[in-house]
C-alpha cells in the first residue's frame, strides 16, 4: 500500500523527520523507540502523515487527538483507564482522544498514516 500526498505544497521539503516520543506525550520509554515521521499536510489544528517506528513500548498521554490507519506491522494499545487493549494490524484503523492515556507496543516495524488534530 502507498500513501501520497494530493496537496504537495504542504508535504515537508525534506521528507522523513527524526520524532522524539518524550516530547510526544512518551514516558516510561522500553526498547530503542527510534521513530520518524513524514508531514504531508498542515492546517488550522491539524497535521496529516506517515510514522514509522522500530519495536519499542511506552506509557503515552496523547497531545492530541489521532485518527490513523495501520500499513505496516502492528501495535498493542491499552487504555489505561479503562483496562481494554486491542492489537492492530495492516488496514485497521482507530480515534485515540486527546488526553487518553495508553500503553502503546510495537514488537516488529510499524508504520501507520495518521491525521491529528489538537484542540
Amino acid at each position: 500500500m502507498t500513501v501520497f500526498s494530493y496537496i504537495k505544497d504542504n508535504r515537508s521539503e525534506d521528507g522523513w523527520m527524526e520524532f522524539d516520543p518524550a516530547q510526544n506525550g512518551a514516558r516510561n520509554i522500553i526498547g530503542n523507540f527510534s521513530a520518524k515521521s513524514r508531514i504531508d499536510f498542515t492546517g488550522d489544528n491539524v497535521v496529516a502523515g506517515e510514522y514509522v517506528q522500530a519495536p519499542a513500548s511506552a506509557i503515552i498521554t496523547w497531545p492530541f487527538t489521532e485518527h490513523a490507519f495501520v500499513l505496516e506491522g502492528s501495535v498493542t494499545i491499552k487504555d489505561l483507564e479503562t483496562g481494554k487493549s486491542a492489537t492492530y494490524g495492516v488496514g485497521d484503523g482507530w480515534i485515540i482522544k486527546q488526553g487518553s492515556e495508553t500503553e502503546w507496543t510495537v514488537t516488529e516495524t510499524f508504520r501507520k498514516a495518521f491525521f491529528l488534530h489538537s484542540a
